[in-house]
């Protein structure tokens, strides 16, 4: 919300103004001015590699062990397997 507002005033700096609100603007934006496009850039920059370790990398332990315990158990090596967790932690 807040990279959506400042990325509307970075590109008209009078449309957080009330007046602004109150008028109606039709402006045709043919390119997108330069502050605005550093501005894109450098959230795409910051965002992606945060987005990529979120979902690949942070907090996977609990499917690892799941995969674990599933190789383990089609063995025939386990008898039975409890779980202290609540049921939101363990996947499958």
């Amino acid at each position: 919300m807040f990279s959506g507002y400042s990325l509307a005033v970075i590109e008209d700096p009078g449309a957080g103004s009330p007046e602004y609100k109150r008028k109606e603007f039709s402006k045709k934006h043919n390119k997108c001015p330069p502050k605005m496009t550093v501005a894109i850039l450098f959230l795409l920059a910051t965002n992606i590699p945060m987005a990529l370790y979120m979902s690949l990398v942070h907090q996977r332990g609990p499917e690892d062990v799941m995969n674990h315990l599933a190789r383990v158990a089609t063995q025939g090596n386990v008898k039975s397997i409890l779980f202290l967790t609540p049921c939101h932690a363990t996947p499958y």
